[in-house]
């Protein structure tokens, strides 16, 4: 089992579309804490870039968002692994 808590702020002014993000993590099976920290980083209205590190390894996502609830992201585990996601909201 793991426990997490974080605390995300959007900034203001000339860095309105930056999101960064911070956190505690503490999982039952490593017997560790970890820190996971990153950004949402709006490029445009329907595209967001995410960087990332799950207190070990970093990872990076880059989604687009439809009009109608849809998103597809372009993922890279570890930052070497390529992935894709496709969602649906309904």
């Amino acid at each position: 089992m793991s426990y997490f808590v974080s605390a995300q702020k959007q900034l203001s002014g000339t860095f309105e579309r930056i999101a960064p993000y911070i956190g505690t993590a503490y999982s039952t099976y490593g017997r560790e804490f970890l820190v996971p920290f990153g950004a949402s980083i709006g490029i445009r209205d329907n595209v967001v870039l995410v960087p990332m590190s799950d207190g070990k390894y970093g990872h990076t996502t880059l989604t687009w968002f439809g009009k109608r609830g849809e998103s597809i992201s372009l993922i890279a585990a570890f930052n070497k692994r390529p992935g894709l996601a496709f969602a649906r909201n309904f």
